[in-house]
């Protein structure tokens, strides 16, 4: 529970300070820089997946 709590606390500290220096664009665009090639590599492992149960 403590390493949970501090996890959100430190991510609401440096969003917030984020969302301080560079509004809701920077915010927004930080995010992204994160999630996109997350997305990429999951989506390229589950098409590597599938074209494997095809064969």
């Amino acid at each position: 529970d403590l390493l949970m709590n501090l996890a959100g606390a430190g991510g609401g500290a440096l969003s917030g300070t984020m969302l301080s220096a560079t509004g809701y664009g920077g915010l927004n665009a930080a995010a992204g820089l994160i999630v996109v090639p997350v997305l990429a590599v999951v989506a390229g492992y589950a098409l590597g997946r599938s074209r494997t149960a095809t064969r």
